[in-house]
């Protein structure tokens, strides 16, 4: 069973950029390309898109909500708060 704590998260790269995880059909691997949009899919679930992916995101799939991505999109505890990720201030806000 997952820590109710610790929210699934992508683990931030070591050269700091958050890249696009958009898999097209029959590829290997996800685009890769410095990501410009956090989007939440279902409360809880979302992912990173470029510019490109985000367009492409818009015209074909429904969504709850998008954001740029900022500083706290990768932080440990961040929540979905007000069109944007933030970090509560109590670790029990963030459970």
């Amino acid at each position: 069973m997952a820590d109710p704590i610790t929210p699934r998260l992508t683990p931030i790269p070591i050269d700091g950029m958050t890249p696009c995880g958009r898999i097209a059909t029959g590829a290997a691997a996800p685009c890769g390309e410095p990501a410009r949009w956090h989007i939440q899919w279902l409360p809880g679930h979302g992912s990173f898109a470029c510019a490109g992916h985000m367009a492409e995101a818009r015209r074909l799939f429904a969504y709850i909500d998008r954001h740029q991505v900022g500083p706290d999109c990768n932080m440990p505890g961040a929540l979905w708060s007000a069109g944007r990720c933030a970090v509560p201030r109590g670790q029990a806000r963030a459970a």
